[in-house]
């Protein structure tokens, strides 16, 4: 599987709404060939809704504060903001839980940017962008009774496992 990066995707949706033919000096500084952030088709006119769910965890945005720029999601939804022309003070922020952010039925933002794995149950809810990183899984025990360093990859038997829910690996 790999993680998306929905703000991506959002984006291009966002941006072919408002190409249009160019010349070299119809270009604004900043944004995307005649793409003014004032006739964007987003949630709120003039502002750019971005979620992400509540805590936002390092290193992917810092001090769970998505809207310092810190982290590494942060920073390419405020780039994503900057090439649709929008600037840092029109990007706006919400809370959105994490199973509620892929879920089929309207949404209240006009991208989600966190960690999603793509699975084809998700892909039928919504879009999903490239990945951008691989999220491989790994289950991670304690050496003794019970596990083994063979590469067995089936589950052990005796072992009690975790994950967060509505994770790729927990049931929603």
């Amino acid at each position: 599987m790999r993680k998306a990066l929905v703000a991506i995707a959002a984006a291009g949706i966002l941006l072919a709404a408002c190409a249009q033919e160019t010349t070299p000096t119809s270009q604004s500084s900043g944004g995307a060939p005649n793409c003014d952030a004032s006739s964007m088709p987003v949630t709120a006119p003039g502002h750019l809704t971005v979620a992400t769910d509540s805590p936002a965890f390092s290193p992917w945005f810092r001090h769970n504060d998505p809207s310092n720029g810190q982290g590494y999601e942060s920073a390419v939804a405020y780039a994503v903001a900057q090439k649709m022309g929008f600037a840092p003070q029109q990007v706006h922020w919400t809370v959105e839980p994490f199973a509620k952010s892929f879920a089929p039925g309207p949404k209240h933002f006009d991208f989600a940017i966190e960690q999603i794995s793509i699975t084809p149950e998700r892909e039928q809810a919504v879009s999903f962008s490239e990945g951008y990183y691989d999220d491989r899984q790994a289950l991670i025990g304690v050496k003794g009774p019970g596990t083994s360093p063979s590469g067995d990859r089936s589950p052990p038997r005796s072992q009690r496992e975790g994950a967060r829910r509505a994770a790729s690996l927990a049931p929603a």
